[in-house]
């Protein structure tokens, strides 16, 4: 009976164990695949990549056309012109003098006028100071206020040395009466007391003040 019972149970056996046999399969290749699922869980991510974008420069705006005003011309005004009248100087009459007849006879000439004479004896020269004097002193300026310009002409003769006569002509007066004393005073005694010309001389000079 046994030997007859023993060959009925071997193809269940073969079946188990083939079932056996896939399910180790199974459950190894269950593994494998979750290990690799895990690995490829737990690898990190690669840090995200960061471009720099650099802002570029905007192109100018286009400036709008310049539109330009007519422009408005006022009439013109005129200003009259105010000329000044003009002069006319007409020369005085001229005498005819009529001459007369020569006859021979000799005329007498009527009395004449005595001419100005200089306070110089007529044997003198005028001459320049400097070549008659061998000492001259300026004028003291005077202390006199105000502004303007003054010329005087000398003319003075020497007698043993000295100034003895003094004639002053005032050639141009641009200041003050009392001014102008002032300078005739201090021409005075600058020829009187500051000149020594030997001899009997004349001479002529010229002095001229300016006050600023």
């Amino acid at each position: 009976m046994n030997i007859s019972a023993h060959p009925a149970s071997q193809p269940a056996s073969r079946l188990t164990g083939l079932g056996l046999a896939v399910g180790v399969h199974v459950l190894l290749i269950l593994g494998f695949a979750s290990a690799f699922v895990i690995q490829q869980q737990s690898k990190p991510a690669p840090p995200p990549e960061v471009k720099i974008v650099e802002d570029q420069p905007r192109p100018p705006q286009p400036q709008p056309p310049v539109r330009a005003d007519r422009v408005r011309l006022n009439d013109p005004t005129f200003t009259e012109v105010l000329t000044p009248p003009v002069f006319e100087i007409s020369p005085p009459p001229v005498n005819p003098v009529r001459a007369a007849a020569d006859d021979g006879r000799v005329r007498d000439p009527g009395p004449v006028a005595p001419q100005r004479t200089l306070p110089v004896t007529q044997a003198q020269t005028l001459q320049a100071p400097g070549t008659v004097c061998t000492k001259m002193s300026s004028p003291v300026m005077p202390n006199v206020a105000g502004s303007g310009e003054a010329l005087f002409r000398v003319t003075a003769s020497t007698h043993a040395g000295r100034v003895t006569s003094i004639e002053i002509q005032t050639l141009r007066a641009g200041m003050e009466a009392r001014a102008m004393r002032a300078f005739r005073s201090a021409i005075e005694t600058a020829l009187r007391e500051g000149y020594e010309c030997p001899g009997d001389v004349g001479f002529v000079q010229d002095f001229q003040f300016r006050l600023d």
